[in-house]
């Protein structure tokens, strides 16, 4: 499938997330100039293609005419591709919740023990740790 700068290809993912790759060709131009066009690829699919994508494989292959678009065109066409694909691969309601942080985290540097966090009695300030210096076990 073409979406203005660029081709399509999509197929069903065995994984249960999007993956997304690009082809960026060198079309007689220079690695600095391919290295701008996977640059803003990897940027336009992080913001706006991942949050929204359902689990498939995508790879998109930047045409010649990439090479000459500036940011906003880039998007404009890239969106115009995400919108453009097929039924089962269409792009799906994005949630703006943030993912909860896992339950089983080390504390942060500086922060309260679990234990006082859970309730029991923080050791006053100024006081050695439990089982520091100059303890000795039972």
């Amino acid at each position: 499938m073409r979406a203005g700068a660029f081709e399509l290809r999509v197929g069903a993912s065995p994984l249960a997330v999007p993956r997304v790759g690009w082809i960026v060709p060198k079309y007689k131009h220079g690695s600095v100039e391919r290295n701008r066009v996977k640059r803003r690829l990897r940027e336009v699919v992080r913001l706006e293609w991942l949050p929204v994508l359902p689990p498939c494989d995508v790879v998109i292959r930047a045409l010649p005419p990439a090479y000459g678009l500036d940011f906003a065109a880039f998007r404009r066409d890239l969106r115009k591709a995400l919108v453009r694909l097929p039924g089962e691969f269409a792009p799906r309601a994005s949630t703006s919740a943030p993912p909860s942080a896992p339950q089983d985290r080390a504390p942060a540097v500086g922060a309260p023990a679990r234990e006082a966090a859970e309730g029991a009695p923080a050791p006053p300030s100024g006081a050695p740790p439990p089982g520091g210096p100059g303890t000795t076990a039972p």
